[in-house]
């Protein structure tokens, strides 16, 4: 299953090689709520520091699209639901 969601989130910071992002839900339960912080990095861009800085400025408010896969795992007959494993969680940011 792959669950899209847009939130909101403002540019707290921005040295021109990176910038970090507060989000905010926009809808349902978590409409109006801190969500988490991610980082924009300008290396993953074609911008110099300055044009990241101004495409990104502190203040900012930008759309993000976060996009989340979820499988089932399923655990052997020995094994507790406690020792299943799940990888980082890491939203993308897109303009």
């Amino acid at each position: 299953m792959v669950i899209r969601k847009k939130v909101k989130g403002v540019v707290e910071f921005n040295d021109g090689d990176f910038a970090e992002v507060q989000t905010v839900g926009i809808e349902g339960i978590e409409k109006n709520l801190l969500l988490w912080k991610i980082q924009l990095h300008r290396e993953n861009t074609n911008d110099s520091r300055p044009e990241f800085q101004h495409s990104f400025a502190v203040d900012t408010w930008v759309d993000i699209w976060s996009t989340i896969e979820v499988r089932s795992q399923r655990a052997s007959r020995n094994q507790d639901f406690e020792t299943i494993q799940c990888g980082p969680f890491k939203p993308t940011a897109r303009d």
